[in-house]
């Protein structure tokens, strides 16, 4: 079997389409029209069983029957069956939300939930940005910036006032479709500090994702407790505020604290005037 054949069967499957309905689907797909006995021939499976599974079929809206003298099968176009797998998907999400939406979860505040995969990383992410009604603050690298979770920042750029967005990466996206964001600038060093790249997102003063990614480990955390919201919040506020000035007095920063400004990064000894400051 083809591994295009082993994907459909593995993917179909998760829509409760059986082996056998599948192999007779690919088997009409094929095959413009054909009786129930040369479905059972082409495809093996036994005529006791085919009229049966036909049946099935035309119930799950994946063939069509004719009704002439010779009883004809033919396969329903690809983009039917998935338009009508999605409809039957969004007609049983939307009763699970019916039967869910009264159901109150208590929310706890101080545990801190980790998490562990890369996707559920990101997929928390974009919920995170798609639920904010209030303020968005973000710290995030080009490399997590995928297509969804782009559109989620368009998105919530143009319906939140308070929105923030630290970008980090060394290649700097220039074509972005939304546009309040600071680009760090100082990646490398970053990198050196921490090891690896982080992400860190607060929504509305309710959430916050914080942690590490790389590509060997990620050490991620969710929580609600609002004392890590609020240092995680403040962390990306001042970094905002550090690169506003940088960016609006670069030769001015660039004098005072030297190349790449390498004299703010010295944190362990205070210039003289900055302590009469």
């Amino acid at each position: 079997m083809s591994q295009t054949k082993l994907t459909l069967y593995e993917i179909l499957k998760r829509f409760h389409f059986t082996e056998s309905e599948i192999t007779i689907y690919l088997t009409l797909l094929e095959n413009k029209a054909l009786t129930g006995y040369e479905v059972s021939k082409r495809s093996g499976i036994a005529r006791s069983k085919i009229y049966t599974l036909l049946q099935t079929l035309e119930r799950k809206r994946a063939i069509i029957k004719s009704e002439g003298k010779s009883v004809l099968y033919t396969a329903t176009p690809i983009e039917e069956l998935v338009s009508a797998i999605r409809q039957d998907m969004n007609g049983d999400l939307d009763i699970v939300v019916d039967l869910l939406k009264d159901i109150k979860p208590q929310a706890d505040t101080e545990a801190i939930w980790k998490v562990e995969n890369y996707e559920l990383t990101i997929q928390k992410a974009i919920t995170a940005i798609h639920q904010s009604t209030k303020n968005l603050f973000v710290q995030i690298w080009e490399n997590e910036l995928t297509p969804e979770l782009i559109k989620a920042l368009t998105e919530a750029e143009k319906r939140l006032k308070d929105f923030v967005v630290i970008l980090f990466g060394e290649q700097h996206l220039n074509e972005l479709p939304f546009t309040r964001y600071y680009k760090h600038q100082f990646e490398q060093y970053k990198l050196n500090d921490y090891g690896g790249r982080w992400i860190n997102i607060t929504s509305d003063d309710q959430e916050v994702l914080y942690g590490t990614l790389s590509d060997r480990h990620i050490d991620v955390m969710w929580t609600k407790n609002h004392s890590i919201i609020f240092l995680a919040k403040e962390y990306i506020i001042h970094d905002a505020y550090c690169l506003k000035m940088i960016h609006a007095l670069p030769e001015k920063m660039k004098q005072q604290f030297g190349h790449n400004l390498a004299g703010v990064r010295n944190i362990y000894s205070i210039n003289p005037s900055l302590k009469e400051g």
